[in-house]
């Protein structure tokens, strides 16, 4: 699910440990692929422990290695993935997804992915953001999980505001 362009930017704050980002990631894939007039932006906001942080600084490093087109993959894995993530759970998505694990962990450990994280979390407090999923559409904030047709609903709203 890769939008880059679009009349109406949604950004999305995730947390791959999140049952509800989990819940509501199917709903957004599906908003975002039949919608190509929205631009959707992945945030990685790791609110619930190691397991979480560890799983957004690959991800996020997955993104600067392999770009777009591989990041969406795995992070599309991750979210689906039914159970707690653990290391050797994040690795094995990660080989599955075709990246080069040892580019990508180095990566992960870098300081360039650490100020990434510093910037999305001092975002998040700035706008008051609390919890994972958040969305920002347009110059709404939705928290929480919303089913499809309710995001279709607020989606057409701040298409019209625009």
């Amino acid at each position: 699910m890769v939008n880059t362009v679009g009349t109406l930017t949604i950004v999305e704050f995730i947390d791959y440990q999140c049952t509800y980002c989990k819940r509501a990631h199917p709903e957004v894939t599906a908003l975002v692929a039949a919608d190509t007039d929205i631009r959707y932006v992945v945030k990685e906001l790791p609110l619930l422990g190691p397991a979480s942080t560890a799983a957004a600084r690959v991800a996020m490093a997955v993104q600067d290695v392999h770009g777009a087109e591989i990041y969406a993959g795995f992070s599309d894995a991750m979210m689906r993935h039914p159970e707690r993530l653990t290391e050797p759970t994040i690795l094995t998505l990660l080989e599955t997804a075709g990246a080069d694990a040892p580019a990508v962990l180095a990566r992960a450990r870098s300081s360039e992915v650490t100020a990434q994280l510093n910037a999305t979390r001092a975002l998040a407090n700035a706008i008051g953001l609390t919890g994972t999923p958040t969305f920002v559409m347009g110059d709404r904030m939705v928290r929480g999980f919303l089913p499809r047709a309710e995001m279709e609903a607020v989606v057409a709203e701040a298409k019209a505001g625009l």
